[in-house]
């Protein structure tokens, strides 16, 4: 299970990129921040969800990370820059 990271994505016929971030707030609480845009202009969009525990979080996470490979994103940066 993934304790916090930075997934992104490059979708590189469609100029498009996706990123993933996963991180404890100060509450304690999970937050899963996705972000998706254009690399040919500023247009993006966000969405940020609250997740009960990492459990959760790490099943999301890998669910995302599936749809965007399924999508033909290409995975440029692994958490915490692993690959």
């Amino acid at each position: 299970m993934p304790e916090s990271g930075i997934w992104r994505w490059i979708h590189p016929h469609k100029r498009r990129w996706y990123l993933l971030l996963l991180h404890q707030d100060l509450f304690g609480d999970w937050v899963l921040l996705r972000a998706w845009g254009s690399l040919d202009s500023r247009r993006c969009g966000e969405k940020k969800e609250i997740l009960d525990d990492i459990g959760n979080a790490g099943r999301l996470v890998k669910e995302i990370c599936r749809t965007r490979m399924r999508h033909g994103y290409c995975l440029v940066q692994p958490p915490n820059g692993r690959p």
